[in-house]
């Protein structure tokens, strides 16, 4: 049995993550319509390895390979794949990464409740089988008092439950009706990475969409994330400005830049405190950036 679905996958250099993920896809009980690969111009044997899964299961499933050309990042590598996926007039496109893995029956128990939102997402556990499905169950945009506006996530959540509603996504495994693509167009490839998922969500629900996290349509995430080392590194750069620039473009004017002028003064304090001056150079750019909506040093901070 198979559903007009489309799944995306974006991935760059990690041709052994890759080959689990389409290897978990091909043993959905319900299987995809196509896969789209988007490369985001590895320079590893993905492309062999594609080619090579793609005449093995060419019986099974069609596997579409797509070269980007350049490292668009996640961000741009989602929006070239929506956008491929949408044209061709998938009715439902699924986007995930290249390190996670489905569970056999994942799709199944997604569509269970196509009909009920027009954003499905799975629900994502660490490989030992805890929960890692940190999607926000709210996010307040307008508090001063508030410098975290997503505060409670699934992962809170106590009482059995079947769906929840989520304020917030990831650009790990969520099911997106054609009909949100058509009304707010397509993940912001300015981004880089980070947020590119959370401005689409807000997005979305600035246009009426409703969004649903599905318990038992599981997907395992492989690679856990430490927000405090990446902060360190050059994802620094994208995580504060994007962070920054989201916040000032859907919350209120006035209490948006009174957050973010208070969270980076905080951040700055910090940084200075606990002996990291070095990053300043890059936290006081991605806030420049970020007031300015400056998306032009893009290729200065991602990695060559």
């Amino acid at each position: 049995m198979k559903e007009d679905i489309a799944l995306v996958l974006v991935t760059f250099n990690r041709s052994e993550l890759l080959i689990e993920m389409l290897n978990s896809a091909i043993k959905q009980t319900v299987l995809p319509s196509i896969i789209y690969v988007i490369d985001n111009n590895s320079s590893d044997n993905t492309a062999q390895l594609v080619s090579d899964f793609s005449k093995k299961y060419q019986d099974t499933i069609k596997v579409s390979y797509h070269n980007t050309g350049a490292n668009l990042g996640g961000a741009g590598g989602f929006e070239y794949g929506s956008r491929l996926a949408y044209e061709k007039g998938h009715e439902w496109i699924w986007l995930a990464d290249d390190d996670v893995e489905l569970d056999p029956n994942c799709l199944e128990n997604l569509i269970k409740h196509k009909d009920e939102a027009a954003i499905l997402q799975p629900m994502r556990v660490n490989m030992d089988g805890s929960c890692a499905e940190i999607s926000g169950t709210d996010y307040e945009i307008n508090s001063i008092t508030r410098l975290n506006p997503k505060q409670n996530t699934v992962q809170d959540i106590q009482q059995d439950w079947e769906t929840v509603e989520l304020k917030t996504i990831p650009f790990e495994g969520p099911m997106i009706h054609r009909d949100v693509f058509a009304k707010i167009g397509f993940p912001d490839p300015r981004f880089f990475i980070f947020d590119d998922d959370l401005d689409f969500a807000l997005r979305a629900q600035q246009a009426g969409f409703k969004i649903l996290c599905v318990r038992q349509a599981v997907m395992k995430r492989k690679i856990p994330f430490v927000q405090s080392r990446a902060l360190s590194g050059w994802k620094g750069y994208f995580m504060y400005r994007n962070f920054f620039y989201v916040q000032l473009t859907y919350g209120n004017k006035a209490i948006a830049y009174i957050r973010v002028w208070l969270i980076f003064i905080l951040v700055t304090a910090h940084t200075l405190v606990t002996g990291k001056a070095k990053s300043l150079p890059m936290l006081f750019d991605a806030f420049k950036h970020a007031l300015k909506a400056d998306f032009s040093a893009n290729d200065k901070y991602k990695p060559s």
